[in-house]
């Protein structure tokens, strides 16, 4: 199962984010994630397994690539990122 992490506002399948429970913000974040993908992405019940995959996926590449922020001036986390 893949699991995905958060790093400066971009979801990542390349790192897995546990919380571990030494950090109070992780569960947090955790929740926040999950809020999103929820209430803005998974918009109807995935058939299966794979389905849920291939939508978190859409999703994530959503999320960083197309989706503007306003806690980043209404960028992208991908195009905030390709500029540091």
């Amino acid at each position: 199962m893949r699991l995905y992490s958060v790093q400066r506002g971009i979801f990542s399948w390349d790192q897995v984010f546990n919380t571990d429970g030494y950090d109070c913000y992780q569960n947090a974040m955790a929740e926040r994630i999950n809020g999103i993908l929820k209430t803005e992405f998974l918009l109807s019940r995935p058939r299966d397994l794979a389905d849920a995959v291939k939508t978190v996926d859409e999703s994530v590449l959503i999320y960083n690539e197309e989706w503007p922020h306003l806690a980043l001036k209404y960028n992208t986390p991908d195009s905030v990122r390709r500029t540091f």
